[in-house]
């Protein structure tokens, strides 16, 4: 039997047992059956589970949207925007980024990053300042990071951040610190 035969023989049990009033329980469980029995054909498989340690960016942003979507029902909230800011230099080279979501009246900073060649200058400041302006603009009551000890927790303490939690040894030696700033 093929795989279309097998799902419409299941669509069919589920249309006679409404239609001869069996329970939801007695549809339920005669909806298993065939579909164990089309898993033993191997018409329906299970699903194969395989590595795939470096997920392209496209496949990444389509996780990120079915999270999106599943979040969006549970909560009813349908507000997530992106929330990203650039610096470039004189020939329009990268030289920093932040990157985030606001979502729900909350936005969350993902990653900022300067460039080595350019940090000290107040261009992560700036960048950071943008995208916390941007989030108070979109009604956001607050802005969340995290960074490692060894990273920048002090950079965002000295623009109003406070540590909400510090896992201590992750990595080993060293703290992941969670970062909230309060918006007006």
């Amino acid at each position: 039997m093929r795989n279309a035969d097998k799902i419409a023989r299941m669509q069919r049990l589920v249309t006679e047992g409404l239609e001869s009033g069996l329970s939801d329980r007695s549809m339920a469980e005669s909806v298993e059956a065939a579909r164990r029995e089309a898993m033993v054909s191997g018409a329906g498989k299970p699903p194969r589970i395989l590595p795939r340690h470096e997920l392209p960016p496209a496949d990444i942003g389509a996780l990120e949207l079915r999270l999106y979507e599943y979040n969006r029902q549970a909560t009813g909230h349908d507000d997530g925007k992106g929330l990203a800011f650039v610096a470039l230099d004189a020939g329009d080279g990268l030289i920093g980024a932040v990157a985030g979501y606001s979502w729900a009246g909350i936005a969350e900073i993902r990653q900022l990053w300067v460039d080595e060649a350019h940090r000290g200058q107040g261009i992560g400041r700036r960048l950071l300042d943008a995208a916390v302006a941007e989030a108070a603009a979109r009604g956001c009551r607050a802005v969340w990071t995290a960074s490692y000890s060894f990273q920048a927790p002090g950079f965002y303490e000295k623009a109003g951040f406070r540590r909400e939690a510090e896992l201590k040894d992750w990595p080993p030696g060293h703290s992941h610190v969670v970062l909230c700033r309060r918006l007006g």
